[in-house]
């Protein structure tokens, strides 16, 4: 009966060990992908319209490669937030 308990505890433990690896992995890997776009993102809160008018194409091309290949961060939900945010802090800073 105890063992059988440690068992099920084990097996418990086994699963949120994986779900906590999971999860840490998804977040360095959101951070890595996040952090590429910093250069773009850094002149919607501090450039002029122009210098955003500028840094659009890149800042989409580096978006484009995030929905492509990260493993994470492409899902709809996320792309859709991302775009708000850009789009919330371009409206702010005009």
């Amino acid at each position: 009966k105890n063992k059988a308990k440690i068992m099920l505890l084990l097996r418990r433990w086994k699963q949120i060990d994986i779900g906590i690896t999971e999860a840490a992995n998804e977040a360095k890997d959101n951070v890595k992908y996040l952090f590429t776009l910093q250069r773009f993102i850094e002149p919607l809160y501090s450039g002029t319209a122009s210098t955003i008018i500028d840094t659009l194409p890149a800042l989409m091309n580096s978006i484009k490669m995030i929905h492509t290949i990260a493993r994470y961060y492409n899902t709809v939900d996320r792309m859709t937030s991302l775009f708000a945010k850009i789009t919330d802090q371009m409206i702010l800073n005009s």
